[in-house]
């Protein structure tokens, strides 16, 4: 039997996609539960690559804010990191 290799990769690739975004959902779901509002929305942005300014900057926070709420951010996400073990 003759097999197509570049489309078993990418069947492999898309259904790697999918779960990826899966697992990324339930971790998001898991740190909502766990961190404030505020704490979250720090999340989220740190995630997506912004700086400790520039998240202070689009949160209207100080620079120093943002750094505590980092902090607490991590300290819950590693107290809780059993959590995010069973997905």
């Amino acid at each position: 039997i003759d097999y197509d290799v570049e489309l078993l990769s990418s069947e492999n690739n898309g259904e790697r996609r999918i779960v990826g975004r899966e697992r990324m959902t339930e971790y998001l779901a898991i740190a909502r539960k766990i961190l404030s509002d505020y704490e979250y929305s720090v999340f989220l942005l740190y995630i997506e690559g912004y700086t400790t300014q520039e998240i202070a900057k689009k949160l209207e926070k100080s620079n120093k804010s943002v750094e505590n709420a980092k902090s607490r951010m991590f300290k819950h996400l590693r107290d809780e990191s059993s959590l995010f073990s069973d997905i």
